[in-house]
């Protein structure tokens, strides 16, 4: 059984507040290209920079967001999901202004 090549593409349309993350799949025999899956987050968050493969994980992704990160997984391509989100800000509650001279 020959397996077609899966492509995770963040979609950012202009004027929307959120993202499309879509599933393509590349038919390299046929030259096609054809869109398996489409995932629109249920609660509007903040706008995706960057999708990335977990190393030695297969089907497994980090969606990066301005603020935070979403462990994906892509393994049932029909069916992406959100397993994890985790926030990014790591800045104390209060920051102390520094002066130097």
């Amino acid at each position: 059984m020959e397996h077609n090549p899966i492509l995770a593409v963040v979609l950012n349309r202009r004027g929307k507040l959120h993202n499309d993350l879509l599933l393509l799949e590349w038919n390299i025999k046929a030259c096609t290209i054809s869109v398996i899956s489409q995932f629109v987050e249920a609660e509007a968050g903040p706008l995706a920079h960057n999708i990335v493969e977990v190393p030695n994980s297969h089907g497994l992704a980090f969606l990066f967001r301005a603020g935070d990160a979403l462990l994906m997984d892509l393994r049932d391509t029909c069916n992406p999901c959100c397993v994890y989100r985790t926030n990014l800000n790591f800045l104390p509650n209060a920051m102390e202004e520094q002066t130097y001279v």
